[in-house]
């Protein structure tokens, strides 16, 4: 399974834009002290500060599928901090 996400990443907290394969962790809206790993399996952003499509899934744990919907928010953490946000499109089957 993959979720189609919207992304936005900050201004002022990376230095640079992540790329595909990026790893951090995401707190969904509804487990506001749960991280989760997620791994962007397509990334193709060109700026801070503005929304784009990406694809994505869970690192660690597929039981997470199971517990998000679609239009669910979600913020991108590094650690401690916040370094984007989210919202997940659709969850689809993988080939």
């Amino acid at each position: 399974m993959c979720l189609i996400t919207e992304v936005c990443f900050y201004s002022g907290q990376r230095k640079n834009l992540p790329q595909k394969g990026y790893r951090p962790d995401i707190v969904v809206d509804n487990k506001q002290t749960e991280y989760w790993g997620i791994s962007f399996t397509e990334l193709d952003i060109s700026d801070f500060d503005t929304p784009t499509y990406a694809k994505a899934k869970f690192t660690f744990q597929e039981s997470h599928y199971n517990e998000i919907h679609i239009d669910q928010k979600f913020r991108i953490m590094e650690g401690p901090r916040e370094v984007g946000n989210g919202k997940i499109l659709s969850i689809i089957q993988e080939e």
